[in-house]
């Protein structure tokens, strides 16, 4: 499946999925803590793929699978936001990010959706910015070639 703006996939139930460059991957390999299908998978490659740009959210769950991989989204620069304890039908993965100290925010179910609509658009602001900043840096620098010859 292709990774594109605005779409989002889901894998089958005893499947996971990867990123390989701008692609999502289906497999079946042995689970990944004791988890078939295990978010530690998705949030290692997205991590590996996309550093600093990931934004991953964590969810009601049971256990302590994808706290591996919310780890490398954090260490990779990326952001991590989990579902809060009180509206969560079971706080065992959000719970196990909020502990470690990983999450970006903490959030009730229904400020969710708001905060990646925000994320996304404070993403967008920066991408835009970093992109004039360098256009602006490549013009300074070709003018300062022009008065050199």
């Amino acid at each position: 499946m292709e990774v594109a703006i605005r779409r989002m996939g889901f894998g089958p139930a005893d499947g996971r999925a990867t990123g390989r460059g701008a692609r999502v991957k289906l497999h079946r390999q042995e689970p990944l803590n004791h988890c078939r299908p295990s978010v530690d998978y998705l949030f290692h490659s997205a991590a590996r793929l996309y550093g600093a740009g990931v934004l991953a959210l964590m969810m009601t769950g049971m256990g302590a699978d994808g706290l591996g991989g919310a780890r490398a989204v954090h260490e990779g620069g990326g952001v991590v936001l989990a579902q809060d304890e009180a509206t969560s039908a079971v706080w065992g993965m959000p719970g196990r990010v909020a502990e470690a100290g990983i999450a970006s925010a903490v959030l009730p179910l229904a400020a969710i959706a708001d905060e990646l609509k925000q994320r996304i658009k404070w993403s967008r602001a920066a991408r835009r910015a970093s992109g004039e900043q360098a256009v602006a840096a490549a013009l300074e620098q070709r003018e300062g070639m022009h008065e050199l010859l």
